[in-house]
């Protein structure tokens, strides 16, 4: 996969990325082509999300392969979700390696990760009504 892949070719972005700071995951392996695997897991810094798929930062080097499924667990407010995912690609950026990232969920897990999403950046955002009630309307525009 191309190391410096430009920002424009991150799919999951076709859909309101959120930029989100200090949030933490929990990433493992979940599959290799079709054979389940039981990783430990390692920690990765949250730099984006959406209803489609994340950016996140670690010091692990990862493949981009459509066959590796990922399982990264989120804390969102009272909420942990367990997200099914593919790295789409990755770059270097001071240091460490940004990884793009696409959900591949079922409708009633994407339905139940929307609902938690949406949940969580309402209580983020409470402190600004403007703000919350243009990420409503970008939402409903999205969704």
């Amino acid at each position: 996969m191309d190391f410096a892949a430009d920002e424009d070719e991150l799919n999951y972005r076709d859909c309101l990325p959120i930029k989100i700071y200090h949030l933490v995951a929990d990433i493992s392996i979940k599959k290799i082509q079709e054979k389940e695997i039981r990783s430990n897991k390692q920690k990765v810094l949250l730099k984006e999300i959406s209803f489609k798929g994340c950016r996140f930062q670690t010091f692990l080097r990862i493949p981009a392969r459509d066959d590796v499924e990922w399982m990264l667990e989120i804390q969102l407010g009272l909420h942990t979700v367990r997200l099914t995912s593919v790295i789409e690609n990755f770059r270097e950026e001071e240091g460490l390696f940004v990884y793009s990232a696409c959900w591949r969920l079922t409708s009633s897990e994407q339905q139940n990760f929307e609902y938690k999403l949406n949940e969580y950046l309402r209580t983020v955002l409470v402190s600004n009504r403007r703000i919350l009630e243009l990420y409503r309307e970008i939402s409903e525009r999205h969704g």
